[in-house]
């Protein structure tokens, strides 16, 4: 009877017991966040239980023994990750496609949808996603560059591999050292944005970078500059040839090659859909086409990505937003000789995909 005592006197005793918070700051060797902030609840002078500091990918590394105090306190934890630079290497090496993409880490924020109208600043950090058949995408768990990437692109050139993004440029062997490189898209300062750069590769093997630029920051037209991996540059800009359009306000562009010469994606900026046109050389572009996509009017998409299969478009991705700004991520659809057959799904991963750019492993 004592016993039966003691126990309902101990349990209502923690019931009553006043409870505190935590808030974890999750860090890889870099110094980089991996997730948003964790909150954790628990009773004064109790131990945070480690499931609680678990993360996927991660072991913990260091960091205070956490105990639930008075005051509520945030603390940072730093983690490395579980695979080995070799390990991680081979897991880039064996995907069939290797995406590039950022995540957007403010708290508060979910992974179906997110707006960023309320937020003070926006924590955007760099993300390498695999994929097999490009709907289904894994985060790689590794240390990445603690800097505000958005918009990015990526190619393999040799042992390198090279990331372009609005506002910056890097490459790195295997995704754990990240080296930084300064790519001049403005050198008489005549553009006030350069936007969303991309590879787009000749047939004869030349690789250029694409970009929207804008000389008032409102109207923008597409460039393309020479770039030379050996340097880490790029050329003066030349601008793409559209003709006489009225798809003259164009972002996003997105370039590949076809079995009759090139064929250009891009989102037209003034009525917010996405168009398609085609080239001999690369250069001029012509014969726009609105591309058509099955789906609520009030979305919007942008940042076109495409995966060819023998000469044609297989899958076509793309961010999507309403009016209000607010995000649902990257989705796809399915195109066959060229025509649309799907509406759009959203890819799967952990986290909301946004703008994104793929390289094909094999």
């Amino acid at each position: 009877m004592l016993i039966i005592i003691g126990s309902l006197v101990a349990l209502t005793y923690f019931f009553f017991w006043p409870s505190s918070t935590i808030e974890i700051v999750r860090l890889d060797a870099l110094g980089t966040k991996i997730m948003s902030n964790k909150v954790v609840n628990g009773k004064l002078g109790f131990p945070v239980k480690k499931q609680s500091l678990k993360l996927k990918g991660y072991q913990l590394v260091h960091g205070e023994k956490l105990r639930f105090r008075h005051d509520k306190y945030r603390v940072k934890i730093a983690y490395k990750p579980i695979k080995s630079t070799s390990q991680v290497k081979s897991s880039v090496s064996q995907a069939r496609y290797v995406g590039v993409t950022f995540q957007v880490l403010n708290n508060g924020l979910n992974k179906r949808r997110q707006n960023y109208q309320n937020l003070k600043s926006e924590e955007d950090r760099l993300r390498i996603i695999l994929s097999d058949d490009g709907i289904h995408w894994k985060r790689l768990a590794t240390n990445y560059p603690n800097v505000a990437v958005r918009d990015p692109s990526i190619i393999k050139i040799g042992s390198k591999w090279w990331i372009v993004y609005t506002n910056g440029a890097m490459w790195t062997e295997n995704f754990r050292t990240w080296h930084h490189v300064y790519l001049n898209y403005n050198p008489n300062n005549h553009f006030q944005k350069v936007w969303a750069p991309e590879f787009y590769r000749l047939k004869n093997g030349q690789l250029y970078v694409v970009a929207a630029c804008s000389t008032d920051g409102v109207h923008f037209n597409l460039y393309r500059f020479r770039f030379d991996s050996k340097h880490g540059s790029v050329s003066m800009p030349e601008a793409l040839n559209i003709g006489n359009t009225a798809h003259n306000n164009l972002i996003d562009p997105h370039i590949t090659t076809s079995r009759d010469g090139y064929v250009l994606w891009a989102k037209d900026e003034t009525r917010h859909y996405l168009v398609r046109a085609t080239s001999k050389n690369g250069v001029k572009f012509t014969q726009f086409k609105h591309i058509g996509i099955k789906m609520s009017s009030n979305l919007i998409p942008e940042g076109p990505t495409t995966i060819d299969e023998n000469g044609h478009t297989g899958l076509l991705f793309f961010d999507l937003y309403n009016a209000s700004e607010t995000f649902s991520g990257v989705h796809v659809v399915k195109f066959r000789n060229d025509e649309l057959t799907t509406s759009p799904i959203r890819i799967r991963s952990s986290f909301l995909v946004r703008h994104f750019g793929v390289y094909r492993n094999k």
